[in-house]
């Protein structure tokens, strides 16, 4: 029953990030401050965080997928790995229509895998992601390992922590679309958040899923 919610909800990403952004300045789209914490990404990096995740979530699956037909955009992961691991760089995606364009076609690769594979495959096809249990992020005093966990506990099924291996986590295929979906949408709340910083309204009423439902994501 969930695949196809997830294809509609997939189908609309893209747009939603470009209604978000639409009509927003560069001066607003570089705008950011240290206080909130998430104030301290500004519009792009938001934007370069997702075009990043997306490319790093769906090539970890990528052979399995391949072997399966899928074909996947031309792109050198050295590069998209080559900045700050955190952000696409400038040199990948130079400018906003950029980001966006290969945001959409990693989307596109997900809805193809949606619509073609059964649930046996969405669920039987994995990959492993190690988090450093010490580790915190540069920009916050959250653990790389503490933010794992809660994704663990905010997914359904299709995402949990390897038992006897702390910071181990097998994320199924399914899952994973799942994870960049609600990333999208967490960015993208950000973005509204920014804009009302400076005094913009929100472009549209965003679906509160996954982190969504956790107010410090929201409000």
């Amino acid at each position: 029953a969930e695949v196809p919610l997830l294809k509609e909800a997939l189908a609309g990403d893209a747009e939603r990030i470009r209604t978000e952004i639409a009509s927003l300045s560069e001066e607003q789209m570089t705008f950011s401050q240290q206080e909130p914490v998430w104030a301290r990404w500004s519009v792009d990096a938001q934007l370069r965080h997702i075009a990043l995740l997306c490319c790093r979530w769906v090539n970890r699956v990528r052979e399995p997928l391949e072997e399966k037909g899928h074909t996947f955009p031309d792109v050198n992961m050295d590069a998209v790995m080559g900045g700050n691991g955190r952000h696409m760089p400038a040199d990948v995606c130079p400018d906003t229509p950029s980001l966006v364009t290969i945001i959409e076609a990693h989307l596109n690769i997900c809805l193809e895998v949606l619509e073609r594979e059964s649930p046996e495959t969405l669920r039987g096809i994995a990959g492993e992601r190690a988090v450093d249990s010490e580790a915190s992020y540069t920009d916050s005093a959250e653990r790389f390992i503490d933010f794992a966990r809660l994704a663990a506990r905010t997914h359904p099924y299709g995402w949990s922590e390897v038992a006897d291996h702390p910071g181990r986590f097998r994320v199924e295929l399914i899952a994973l679309i799942r994870q960049i979906h609600w990333e999208i949408l967490a960015h993208l709340r950000n973005v509204q958040r920014i804009k009302r910083l400076l005094g913009l309204p929100p472009a549209q009423e965003l679906p509160r899923e996954g982190y969504l439902q956790i107010n410090k994501f929201w409000e």
